[in-house]
């Protein structure tokens, strides 16, 4: 069975995700949704709107972070190592 994260656990894996460079994370709709922005070298770069369906699902939800992080990747990113434990 896949582990279930709430929107401050989803929220902690987004940043350690996209370290070093600042993440912004909000709740919105009473925590429905949860948006990621990454500012990288000044420029702010939005991870698609994440919903609550993807979110708390962390099998999922990390999928959708490396994702975001190869396309980063792609634009000159360069992140720290990261795993999931």
């Amino acid at each position: 069975m896949t582990e279930k994260l709430t929107i401050d656990e989803a929220a902690r894996i987004a940043e350690e995700a996209f370290a070093p460079y600042e993440c912004k994370t909000k709740e919105v709709d009473d925590g429905d949704l949860l948006k990621v922005a990454v500012d990288v070298n000044g420029h702010l770069v939005d991870v698609n709107d994440l919903h609550k369906d993807i979110f708390t699902d962390k099998e999922v939800f990390v999928s959708k972070l490396e994702l975001a992080r190869q396309r980063m990747s792609d634009i000159g990113a360069d992140f720290n190592e990261w795993r999931t434990s």
